[in-house]
């Protein structure tokens, strides 16, 4: 028995639709005796030095890695203009390669700068 495209969508508006009235009518797992647990930020001697260099270079990869991306596009675009040869879909993997490299290199530079920093202070 085939199900058709208009019965998909009606099953999938029902199960996002009871999914979210669920969610409105559960009760805060933050709560304890109906009162909200108080928010209390980290210390900064919490953690280890070397945990927030990792936590640093994780945030400026993963920030960085979609303006590489893009550059790396539009430079293959420019460069593959003026020959005969187009990018196919199959190069999209070495252009991730190639932007993931180059955000690396981004976290590379800004570590050793930030070590030059912390020695001139």
């Amino acid at each position: 028995m085939k199900v058709s495209i208009i019965g998909r969508k009606i099953c999938f508006i029902a199960i996002i639709t009871s999914l979210l009235t669920y969610t409105l009518y559960a009760e805060p797992t933050a709560s304890v005796n109906n009162e909200f647990v108080s928010y209390e930020p980290y210390e900064y001697e919490e953690f280890p030095a070397w945990m927030h260099k990792a936590r640093r270079a994780e945030s400026l990869f993963i920030g960085s890695l979609p303006l590489t991306y893009g550059a790396v596009t539009i430079a293959a675009n420019l460069f593959f203009v003026n020959t005969a040869d187009v990018l196919s879909h199959d190069d999209y993997f070495l252009r991730i390669g190639i932007s993931a490299a180059l955000s690396l290199g981004i976290i590379l530079i800004d570590f050793v700068l930030g070590e030059l920093h912390n020695e001139q202070q």
